[in-house]
């Protein structure tokens, strides 16, 4: 289940701004709630009371009436029928306020911006461009420690024995006790990667409209998983792990990268708009950028594939020759 969205959402009804796709999209979230309650694995999904409370719930007290009523007494029915058995569970063991208002935090990098951080069981994050953390002021003292990544992020994880740290991105979901490696999930592309520096993770995939995980798969030093949102299929491969994390430094290397995904990045790093010839969009890209100005950069692509580019009204376009 995609804490993130769910959040959004919730956040969405109670001002208001929930569309008829979107009304759906929660109550089929919240079904999803429901069958969690019903069928959850500790074994496979680690703690549930640790997972109750990462969903942080705050905003379904100020929850409102939705424009279109009927919509709303249904979805207010479902979030009674799945929230009331939890709060009934959980008021055995602390008080409805400390569970429906959970402290929790988000960072966000901006443009050109990595942005390092401690949490405070000890473990560092670096933050790439236009990526955001979400994780709580304090992480319980027992039980898996869940934050939830969009975008890209390096990670030293503070080694405990008895607490998994866990970080959702997407479709993806990566545990390990203490470790380094390098997770890349952006929204806007259709694959998602994760690379180890030092340790072993285990990845797996939330199947869509499906709480059961399919197989995990564990990876190294020097491994790296890509995971296509397309296929939803998950492919192993051995890599040299520290060129997937000089951005950290500054640095922009890329090697065989296609180039659409390379101006995806530099859109990013530099907060700027790319358009591009679509007979250009695969080629290889073999180039290291530090320090660099987006005219330079996009000036010596242009000079790699025999083209120019264009620049009007504070936007780029990359045009070139295609490069069979």
């Amino acid at each position: 289940m995609n804490i993130q969205r769910f959040n959004e959402l919730i956040n969405r009804y109670s001002d208001g701004q929930l569309s008829p796709e979107e009304t759906d999209e929660l109550m089929h979230l919240l079904k999803e709630l429901e069958e969690c309650e019903l069928t959850w694995d500790d074994e496979i999904h680690g703690d549930l009371d640790s997972f109750k409370d990462e969903m942080h719930y705050k905003s379904i007290a100020k929850l409102k009436k939705y424009q279109r009523k009927g919509q709303f007494v249904k979805l207010a029915a479902l979030i009674l029928v799945v929230l009331t058995p939890l709060l009934l569970i959980y008021k055995s063991r602390s008080t409805i306020s400390d569970f429906l208002s959970p402290t929790q935090m988000n960072i966000l990098a901006t443009a050109g911006e990595v942005k390092e951080i401690e949490l405070k069981d000890g473990t560092k994050v670096w933050l790439n461009s236009g990526s955001t953390l979400y994780y709580p002021e304090e992480f319980k003292s027992s039980g898996p420690r869940y934050v939830e990544l969009v975008g890209e992020a390096f990670f030293e994880v503070k080694h405990s024995d008895n607490q998994q740290f866990v970080i959702k991105s997407g479709d993806l979901e990566t545990t390990v006790l203490g470790t380094s490696f390098n997770i890349r999930s952006y929204p806007d592309e259709e694959t998602g990667e994760v690379t180890v520096l030092s340790g072993k993770v285990r990845i797996e995939t939330l199947l869509q409209s499906e709480i059961k995980r399919a197989e995990a798969i564990f990876l190294e030093k020097d491994q790296k998983v890509v995971f296509s949102k397309i296929t939803q299929k998950l492919a192993k491969h051995d890599t040299k792990a520290a060129d997937d994390i000089l951005w950290k430094e500054g640095l922009l290397k890329f090697v065989g990268v296609p180039l659409f995904k390379v101006l995806a990045s530099l859109e990013r790093h530099y907060q700027i708009t790319i358009k591009y010839n679509n007979e250009i969009k695969n080629c290889p890209v073999f180039a290291d950028f530090k320090g660099e100005s987006p005219d330079n950069v996009l000036q010596i692509l242009a000079l790699s594939l025999n083209g120019r580019v264009i620049k009007e009204s504070g936007h780029f376009f990359l045009d070139g020759k295609t490069c069979e």
